[in-house]
């Protein structure tokens, strides 16, 4: 059996789904375990951000351009964000660095290997081969 580019973007397309769908769902819990305005505002800002993978995730499952183009400025800003994430989270909080940095790497991997299949998908090896 033989992968395709679409086989490719479809795996993408639900992987972007599913981390907005995730974000999205979460916001109510968020808002409920926050102790004040400024980390319900927090919770609820980072969820919605977090929750545009959802629309841009089914906007490459139906083959626009466009949003396969937002996929991959969201993947690289939510990778160098992630990576930015760790000296930070190292020099401010040296006590919970081993916390923060457990959330970031898989942060940092998801990222990385959707990234990696859009470009694979994209490349010559699947330039001239019909959508089937």
């Amino acid at each position: 059996m033989k992968i395709s580019a679409r086989d490719i973007r479809a795996f993408v397309a639900g992987a972007l789904a599913l981390i907005g769908l995730r974000a999205l769902v979460l916001i109510p819990h968020s808002i409920a375990l926050s102790s004040d305005s400024a980390n319900m505002g927090r919770a609820v800002l980072g969820g919605l951000i977090i929750g545009l993978a959802l629309p841009i995730g089914i906007g490459v499952f139906l083959g626009r351009w466009t949003a396969f183009f937002w996929a991959q400025i969201y993947l690289w800003l939510k990778f160098i964000g992630a990576c930015a994430a760790i000296p930070f989270f190292w020099y401010f909080y040296q006590a919970n660095v081993g916390r923060l940095a457990l959330l970031s790497v898989p942060e940092i991997l998801v990222a990385a290997v959707l990234l990696g299949l859009i470009f694979w998908s994209t490349s010559e090896r699947f330039r001239y081969e019909p959508d089937a």
